[in-house]
């Protein structure tokens, strides 16, 4: 189970939340929305409180017995079995009971590397039996943890009032900086004026503001309503580092730019991108203006929308074309170079590497995927474009269809076939809509290569790394970022995380993903 933070810890955390949030509120700043927040996460505590230690000593006990029978399976593989952990305080506080389950995690991490696991089917059969003893461990650790960490309900403000505010002052000095800013990119324009500046409600990785601008160029009078998207303080996506690399999850609002500018100089319907800021010399940090669109983005709609099939026919039939642009031909030569051969295993170990910078403690599951998905990383039919957060919620249509597929923030080159799993991830899945192999189907007669079946089950199981990596960032933006962002802190995104790997252990159990894996599960 999680025991970073520590129930300790988290109350600390949550104390230094209503600091830093509630303070300025007797100063007058709006915070009816972020009150639920904390006191979610105080209902959490109190739900976590009499179940922690219970299930922790449990833990405990399962892991050094499983170590010990696989030091026995396995005696000259080097496994530290479970009496050698180093234990804890004798006196059985949630805080001893937790180091001493940190530890014995590790120790569990480290077996799987004496054991190379997971077993090849040429491993000695003692071997392909410690292995299955790890997974059946895995799942029972997780199955308590289910126990352990209650969901609690959720809380609702009456004094909310919903989307995100701004106080005058902040208007004031972004609508101000944003009119030297639009100056300097339009050298000549006069009277540049910004107004109706709101930030908009919404999305989990950065910060949205709608703005209108009006200036003179010569005699010409200009007007655009624009879209800008800062980078946050703390966020659920890692950005890259400077300098060009792929790092993270998300490309910088420079490298985003350059991708839409191209995309669009192909013929995918994207937004027009007016402006960017790649540094943060205006506004503190990197942002991007695109000009307004006029529909409608919320899938949740669509199965009101008439028509609907017009829709998913263009949804199917962009993504093809996405996919079919020639990399080079494009210029986004700046994405990187991946091969057939490597494109599968590139992101495995981006994404692995990411898993170790923002997880707060072992976690024995998502290291087992790691090691799976390295065993078995397919080798591509072609490297792609590949815009890595395709899915209805990132499309924009209107009465006409679809006008444009937006965010581009976490764009790649790689495997095609990577898109189609991501876009069937239980959260946001197409399946209500396209069940997937229909959707394989239309993909492949809009020109889309064939896809092999082993392929996608593989990348659906990659999708539960990838997407348990946002979820740990965005966990480590509350626990441990100075910031503590509230709307990362709730049992949900723990939740998800443990329904996640629960999908990778209930696949793994069975023999394996299928191209169906995960439809139908939490």
């Amino acid at each position: 189970m999680i025991t970073r933070p520590s129930l300790p810890e988290l109350v600390a955390a949550v104390a230094a939340a209503v600091e830093r949030e509630v303070g300025p509120a007797v100063a007058g700043t709006p915070v009816a929305d972020r009150v639920p927040g904390m006191l979610t996460l105080l209902d959490r505590v109190q739900a976590e409180l009499p179940l922690a230690a219970l299930h922790l000593a449990e833990d405990n006990v399962d892991l050094a017995l499983t170590l010990d029978r696989l030091a026995r399976l396995v005696p000259d593989a080097g496994v530290t079995a479970g009496d050698q952990v180093d234990p804890a305080s004798p006196v059985a506080t949630v805080d001893a009971l937790a180091e001493r389950n940190r530890a014995l995690k590790a120790a569990l991490v480290a077996a799987m590397d004496a054991l190379a696991l997971p077993a090849r089917p040429d491993a000695p059969a003692a071997v392909r039996e410690a292995d299955r003893e790890v997974l059946d461990l895995l799942a029972r650790l997780l199955r308590r943890e289910a126990a352990a960490v209650p969901e609690t309900p959720a809380r609702v403000s009456s004094m909310s009032r919903g989307a995100a505010t701004l106080e005058s002052a902040e208007v004031e000095h972004l609508t101000s900086t944003l009119q030297r800013f639009v100056a300097a990119q339009q050298p000549g324009a006069t009277g540049v004026r910004v107004h109706a500046l709101r930030p908009l409600a919404g999305g989990a990785s950065r910060e949205a503001f709608r703005f209108e601008v009006t200036w003179r160029d010569g005699a010409e009078h200009r007007h655009e309503a624009c879209v800008l998207l800062r980078q946050p303080v703390s966020s659920v996506l890692e950005s890259d580092e400077p300098g060009g690399a792929i790092t993270g999850s998300r490309r910088l609002p420079g490298v985003e730019f350059a991708m839409i500018r191209r995309m669009e100089a192909q013929g995918i319907p994207v937004p027009h991108v007016l402006w960017v800021d790649p540094d943060g010399s205006w506004l503190e940090r990197p942002f991007s203006i695109a000009r307004w669109i006029d529909g409608e983005a919320d899938h949740t709609t669509l199965p009101g929308v008439p028509h609907r099939d017009r829709i998913l026919d263009q949804y199917v039939d962009v993504l093809a074309r996405l996919h079919g642009v020639d990399p080079a031909a494009a210029g986004v030569d700046f994405l990187g170079a991946p091969t057939c051969e490597s494109a599968a295993l590139e992101q495995v170990e981006l994404f692995a590497a990411q898993v170790e910078r923002q997880r707060l403690e072992d976690l024995p599951a998502l290291a087992y995927l790691v090691r799976w998905l390295r065993a078995h990383a397919p080798t591509a039919r072609r490297v792609g474009v590949v815009h890595g957060d395709f899915r209805l919620g990132n499309v924009m249509w209107d009465d006409t269809g679809l006008v444009a597929v937006l965010d581009w923030e976490q764009c790649h080159l790689g495997d095609p076939v990577e898109e189609i799993a991501f876009m069937y991830w239980p959260m946001w899945t197409l399946h209500p809509f396209l069940p997937i192999r229909q959707l394989v189907a239309r993909y492949e007669r809009a020109g889309g290569v064939t896809v092999d079946d082993t392929t996608l089950g593989w990348y659906r199981m990659f999708i539960e790394l990838k997407m348990s990596v946002v979820l740990l960032t965005g966990l480590r933006s509350f626990y441990a970022t100075e910031e503590r962002q509230l709307r990362y802190g709730g049992s949900r995104g723990l939740r998800v995380l443990r329904e996640s790997q629960q999908r990778v252990l209930d696949a793994l159990l069975a023999g394996g993903p299928t191209v169906e894996f995960g439809d139908g599960a939490p």
